[in-house]
C-alpha cells in the first residue's frame, strides 16, 4: 500500500524512535522537527481513533508543547474533530496564550452544549472533562482566568476528589476557599488539610497505589512490544484473525503493534478499541525496545523505578532515570507494577498481595513497609498543606509550627524555608525574615517561587542599603528574566528616594509577569508618595481584582482615602485588609489613626491598647506612639508621657517619639525633659516639615523660660 493506505509509510518508526531519543535528553527543537517529519507522513485527512495521524499529532502537539511553541498547537489543532488527549493539549496550549474562552470549549471536549451549560453555572458539565482531574485543574485555570472563582473553586475540589495528592489543586482550593465568603472552611487548617490529603483517599488511588496480581513478564512485553519470534497460544487474543486484534488496533501497523494486557482474553468477550490517548505509551522510555533490539542489556539497578528483572540478569531493560515518570505513566496504562520485595510484577486487578513472595499489596494491606510509606507520605501532604493554609490564613505562627513537626530534611527543603521567611514577614519581624530569606539565598536561590519581593521589602524596612544593594546587584546576575528580580530592583531605588525609577522597575515585572499582585501594590505605594492619588487607587484596584486578599491594597486604598481626609472610606478600607489579617498590628494602628479623627477615642484606644501587646518590637513602639498622640489630644499627658516613654524606649532613634514626648512634657510643665527630647528629635531629623516644627516648639520653650 501506499503512503496513503492502511500501513504507515516506512518513516514513521524511525521518526518515533528519534523523538523519543529527543524527549529523553531535552533537545525539544529536535523533538518537534521529527515530529514535524512523522505528521506529513501520516494521513491528515483521517483522524480516526486508531489512525496513524492522530497519533503522530499527539506527539507532534507534546513536542511543541514542550518547546513552547503554543500558538502553533494552538492554529494546527483548533477546529478539528480531537481525541480528548488533543483536547486536551490544545487547552494547554489556549491557556498559555491567555485564550481561556477556547480552553474551555477544548475542555469540555468540544460540546457546545456543556459549554452554555458550564457559563451558566451548572456542575453536571465537570463529568465530561478530558483527562480526568489534570483537565479538570486545567478548567480551574481557565475559570480563575475569566474571573469565575466559585466555578473554579468547584473545579479544584472535583480534582482532589479524583485525584487526592493533586498539590497544584489544594494550592488553590485553599487560598479560593477563604476569597468566597460561603466557601470559607469552618475547621482550623489543620482539619482542612486532614480532609483533603485522607489517608483512605489516598490509599484507593490506582495512581499512587495501583493493586495488582503479581505477574512474571518478560522485558519486551513490560515494555509494550510483542516479540515476533515468540510462538503464540491458540486461544488467545493476539492470535485472533479479527478486526480487533492486536495487529488492527495498532496504529502502525504489524511491525509496531504493542501489546493489550488491559483487553479480556477471552475470545468470547467484546473487546475495547483504544484511542491514540491510550497509546502514550509510545513516549515511554521503554519503548526503544524494538522487537529487534540487542540481546544485551543493562544490568538490573533496584532503586531504579520501571526497572524488571527477568530469569537471565544480563538481559534485563533499565529504564532511563530522567523519564522515571514517563515510565511510571505506561506502566499505569499497562496495569502493571513491581513488587518491592520480589521484585516481579503484578497484573490486572486483585488486592490479595504478590503471588510470588506472598508480600502484601502496594495499597498497604500487608507488608508494614508499604503501609508505613503510604501513612508517610499522606502526612507529609497534611503536615505541608496545614503549613500552606495557615499561611493562607494569615496565622503565621501555627505555619512555622507545622512546619516545625515535619521531617528535618523536609524542614530544609526550598518550600519550606521560603514559607517560613514569608511568616515572618507577615509578623514584621523584618529582622528575622533577613536572616531567612538569605539562608534561602544561599541553598535555595533558584527556587521558581522564591520570594525576593519580601526579602527586599524586608531590606526596606529596616532601611538597610548596603544589604539591598547587593542583593539587586545578585538577582541580575541569577537571571534578568526572573519577575521578582525587578521587584528587589525597584524597592533599592525607592528606598534612595528615586520613586520614578522604582516604578520603571516595578512594571518590568508585571509585564514578566501579570498576575504578580504585590509588583502593582508597590507601584500604588510609590504613587502615593509621589502624591498622585488617581494613579494610585488604579494600581490598589488592579492588585484587589487580582487577588482580593491582598490586604497590602486594602490598606494602600486606606491610606490614600486618609490622606484626602475621607475617613469613612478609609475606614472602610481598613477594615476590609484587618479583616483579611486580623493579626496585623499596623492595620490596627492605621484604623485606630481613622477613628481617632472621625471622634471614636474609646474605639481608637482600644485598638492600640491591642496593638500594643504585639510581639514585635515595632509594631509595639508605633502602637504606643499613636496611643501617646491620642492621649495628648484628649489632655491625657500624664498618661501619655507614660505611653511615650514606653514607644522611645523600643525605638529611642526614632525623631517623631522624641517630638511627640517633647510636646507632652512641656505641656506637664517639665521644661528640662521637653527640651532634651526637642534637642534629640532635631538632631535625628531628616524631614524637613518635622525640623521645622521641632525649631519652633524649641522656640517657644525658651521664650517661655526667658
Amino acid at each position: 500500500p501506499g503512503p496513503c493506505g492502511p500501513n504507515p509509510p516506512p518513516v514513521m518508526e524511525p521518526c518515533l524512535r528519534a523523538i523519543i531519543y529527543s524527549v529523553q535528553h531535552h533537545l525539544c527543537s529536535q523533538s518537534v522537527f521529527f515530529a514535524d517529519r512523522m505528521l506529513n507522513a501520516a494521513s491528515l485527512d483521517a483522524f480516526g481513533t486508531n489512525s496513524p495521524a492522530a497519533v503522530a499529532l499527539e506527539l507532534w502537539a507534546d513536542a511543541l508543547l514542550r518547546a513552547g511553541e503554543y500558538e502553533q498547537v494552538r492554529w494546527q489543532l483548533r477546529g478539528k474533530n480531537l481525541s480528548p488527549r488533543l483536547q486536551y493539549l490544545l487547552a494547554v496550549a489556549c491557556i498559555k496564550l491567555e485564550q481561556f474562552q477556547e480552553a474551555q470549549v477544548a475542555l469540555l471536549g468540544g460540546d457546545l452544549d456543556l459549554v452554555e451549560l458550564w457559563c451558566h453555572g451548572h456542575l453536571s458539565s465537570l463529568d465530561h472533562v478530558v483527562e480526568g482531574a489534570a483537565g479538570l485543574y486545567q478548567l480551574g485555570q481557565v475559570a480563575e482566568g475569566l474571573r469565575k472563582r466559585e466555578q473554579a473553586y468547584e473545579c479544584y475540589a472535583r480534582c482532589l476528589k479524583l485525584c487526592p495528592f493533586m498539590w497544584c489543586a489544594f494550592e488553590r482550593l485553599s487560598w479560593l476557599s477563604l476569597c468566597l465568603r460561603n466557601k470559607t472552611p469552618s475547621q482550623n487548617p489543620r482539619e482542612f488539610a486532614a480532609g483533603v490529603f485522607e489517608h483512605d483517599k489516598l490509599m484507593k488511588n490506582d495512581i499512587l497505589f495501583p493493586s495488582e496480581i503479581c505477574k512474571t513478564v518478560t522485558p519486551s512485553e513490560k515494555c509494550g512490544f510483542r516479540t515476533p519470534r515468540k510462538r503464540r497460544r491458540s486461544g488467545s487474543l493476539h492470535s485472533m484473525p479479527s478486526a480487533h486484534s492486536a495487529k488492527s488496533l495498532s496504529p502502525f501497523g504489524p511491525r509496531f503493534s504493542p501489546r493489550l494486557p488491559l483487553l479480556d482474553r477471552n475470545p468470547v468477550t467484546p473487546v475495547r478499541t483504544w484511542s491514540p490517548s491510550k497509546v502514550r505509551g509510545v513516549f515511554s522510555p521503554q519503548s526503544l525496545a524494538s522487537p529487534k533490539s540487542p540481546k544485551k542489556c543493562h544490568r538490573y539497578t533496584p532503586g531504579l523505578p520501571g526497572a524488571v528483572p527477568t530469569e537471565e540478569p544480563n538481559q534485563t531493560h533499565i529504564v532511563h532515570p530522567i523519564d522515571s515518570i514517563d515510565s511510571i505513566d505506561s506502566m499505569h496504562r499497562l496495569r502493571n507494577t513491581v513488587c518491592n520485595v520480589c521484585n516481579t510484577v503484578r497484573s490486572v486487578r486483585s488486592d490479595t498481595g504478590c503471588s510470588v513472595c506472598n508480600a502484601g499489596c502496594r495499597r498497604g494491606k500487608g507488608g508494614d513497609e508499604n503501609g508505613d510509606s503510604l501513612r508517610s507520605f499522606s502526612t507529609l501532604l497534611q503536615g505541608l498543606g496545614e503549613a500552606l493554609h495557615s499561611l493562607h490564613r494569615f496565622r503565621c505562627q501555627e505555619a512555622i509550627d507545622a512546619v516545625k513537626t515535619l521531617h528535618l530534611n523536609e524542614q530544609r527543603s526550598a518550600f519550606c524555608e521560603d514559607l517560613v521567611a514569608r511568616c515572618h514577614f507577615e509578623m514584621q519581624n523584618y529582622e528575622e525574615t533577613v536572616r531567612s530569606y538569605g539562608r534561602c539565598c544561599v541553598q535555595h536561590r533558584f527556587f521558581r517561587s522564591f520570594g525576593f519581593e519580601y526579602f527586599s521589602t524586608a531590606l526596606w524596612q529596616l532601611g538597610d542599603r548596603l544589604e539591598l544593594g547587593n542583593l539587586s546587584r545578585q538577582v541580575l546576575e541569577w537571571g534578568r528574566s526572573r519577575p521578582r528580580a525587578w521587584c528587589v530592583l525597584g524597592n533599592c531605588f525607592s528606598l534612595n528616594n528615586e520613586a520614578e525609577e522604582a516604578i520603571k522597575f516595578f512594571k518590568r515585572a508585571i509585564q514578566l509577569d501579570p498576575n504578580l499582585v504585590y509588583a502593582y501594590s508597590l507601584i500604588g505605594h510609590e504613587l502615593v508618595s509621589m502624591e498622585k492619588y488617581e494613579k494610585a487607587i488604579e494600581m490598589f484596584q488592579a492588585a484587589i481584582d487580582l487577588d482580593p486578599r491582598q490586604y497590602n491594597a486594602w490598606w494602600g486604598l486606606g491610606d490614600v482615602f486618609q490622606r484626602q481626609e475621607d475617613f469613612a472610606q478609609a475606614k472602610y478600607n481598613f477594615l476590609r485588609a484587618l479583616d483579611i489579617n486580623p493579626s496585623n498590628q499596623v492595620l490596627k494602628i492605621s484604623l485606630g489613626t481613622v477613628l481617632q479623627e472621625m471622634g471614636q477615642a474609646n474605639e481608637a484606644l482600644q485598638l492600640l491598647s491591642s496593638a500594643g501587646g504585639a510581639s514585635v518590637s515595632s509594631s509595639r513602639a508605633l502602637a504606643f506612639l499613636q496611643k501617646g498622640r491620642l492621649l495628648c489630644l484628649e489632655a491625657r499627658h500624664s498618661e501619655a508621657v507614660e505611653e511615650l516613654r514606653r514607644a522611645c524606649y523600643l525605638a529611642p532613634k526614632e525623631p517623631g517619639i522624641h517630638f511627640h514626648l517633647g510636646c507632652a512634657c512641656r505641656s506637664l510643665g517639665d521644661s528640662v525633659a521637653a527640651l532634651k527630647h526637642f534637642t534629640f528629635a532635631l538632631d535625628l531629623a531628616n524631614d524637613r516639615h518635622l525640623t521645622d516644627a521641632t525649631r519652633k516648639e524649641l522656640r517657644e520653650l525658651r521664650g517661655q523660660s526667658a
